[in-house]
C-alpha cells in the first residue's frame, strides 16, 4: 500500500525509485513532471549557460520537423560536424546514445577482465557481462580517496591485468590529473591491451582543458570516453562519444555497427603486428 500511494501522487517524492535503479533516478520520476520544472538536480553537474536561448529558438522552431522526420542511418555527418568542432579525425570517433550506451557497448565488447578504482561511476562495473570481471583497487578515505597513477599501475601489473580504467577528473572525487600527468600514466602503460580514459568531466577543469584528444595517436591502447551531457547542458539528448587515434581504426569507419567497429578495435588494439601485416597482404 505504501507504494501505490507514493505512485499515485505527483506531488511526493517516490522514496522507492532510489532502491529500483544504482544510477540516480531522474527528477521527474521521483516527484512529477510538472513539480520536476521547479527543482534544480544537483546530482549531476551540467553547465547552466548552455545551450543557448538563440539555440533553444531553434530547435523549438524546427522541432515539428525533426519528429517528423526520420533521422540519418550514418554516423558521418555527426561525426564530421563533432570532429570539426574537436579538431580531430572523424573517422576516429563513435557516437552514441550518452557515455552510457558506449560504456555497455565497450563492456560487452572489448573487456575479459579490468582494473576498476573505486568507489567510481558504477557502470563501469554494473554493465560488464559478469561483474567479477572488474578487479577493484581500493581508494583509501584517510587519503581522501586519492588516486596515486604509480601506485595503480604497479597493482595491475602485480594482478597480470591487461585493461585498466582511469577517470579523469575522477568520479565522485573530483581529483584532476594533469595533461604531463596523463601522458607519463599513459608512456608506463603501453604494455596495457586496453586504457579506458572517461574524460566526461574534463571540460570543468578549467580555461586549460587537460585532454587527451589532441595527442591520442600516440597510444595505440587508449580508448577515450566523453559525455557530451555535462558541459553541453543537455542531459536528457543523450550524447556521449568514444574516440581512439589507433590508425588501424579507420578500417571500422563507414558502414559497420558501433558494437562491430569496437569488436574490430579488440582485435587491432590486441594484435596490431598481425593486423598490420594482414593489412598489407591484402
Amino acid at each position: 500500500m505504501e507504494r501505490v500511494r507514493a505512485d499515485s501522487s505527483p506531488t511526493e517524492l517516490r522514496k522507492h525509485l532510489f532502491y529500483e535503479t544504482s544510477h540516480s533516478p531522474s527528477l521527474a520520476d521521483l516527484v512529477g513532471y510538472e513539480k520536476a520544472k521547479d527543482i534544480i538536480d544537483f546530482c549531476f553537474i551540467a553547465n547552466p549557460y548552455y545551450p543557448t536561448r538563440e539555440m533553444l529558438e531553434d530547435l523549438k522552431e524546427n522541432f515539428p520537423n525533426l519528429i517528423k522526420s526520420y533521422p540519418s542511418s550514418s554516423s558521418i555527418t555527426s561525426q564530421s560536424n563533432l570532429a570539426a568542432v574537436l579538431h580531430v579525425n572523424p573517422d576516429h570517433l563513435i557516437i552514441g546514445n550518452g557515455a552510457t550506451e558506449l560504456i555497455v557497448l565497450i563492456n560487452t565488447t572489448l573487456i575479459e577482465r579490468i582494473a576498476v578504482p573505486v568507489p567510481t561511476f558504477g557502470e563501469y562495473i554494473e554493465k560488464l557481462k559478469d561483474q567479477r570481471d572488474a578487479e577493484l583497487f581500493t581508494l583509501r578515505p584517510e587519503e581522501n580517496y586519492k588516486l596515486d597513477l604509480t601506485a595503480y599501475l604497479a597493482w595491475v601489473h602485480q594482478r597480470g591485468l591487461k585493461a585498466l580504467l582511469v577517470i579523469n577528473p575522477g568520479n565522485p572525487t573530483g581529483q584532476l590529473f594533469s595533461l604531463d600527468e596523463m601522458i607519463e600514466f599513459l608512456e608506463r602503460a603501453k604494455d596495457m591491451e586496453l586504457v579506458i580514459v572517461d574524460e566526461s568531466f574534463i571540460d570543468f577543469a578549467g580555461d586549460t582543458i587537460p585532454s587527451l584528444l589532441q595527442v591520442a595517436e600516440q597510444f595505440s591502447n587508449l580508448l577515450l570516453v566523453r559525455s557530451m551531457s555535462k558541459h553541453c547542458g543537455v542531459p536528457g539528448l543523450r550524447l556521449g562519444y568514444c574516440y581512439s587515434g589507433n590508425l588501424y581504426a579507420l578500417m571500422f569507419a563507414g558502414s559497420m555497427t558501433r558494437c562491430e567497429r569496437l569488436r574490430g578495435l579488440r582485435y587491432i588494439l590486441r594484435e596490431p603486428i598481425s593486423f598490420c601485416s594482414k593489412l598489407k597482404a591484402a
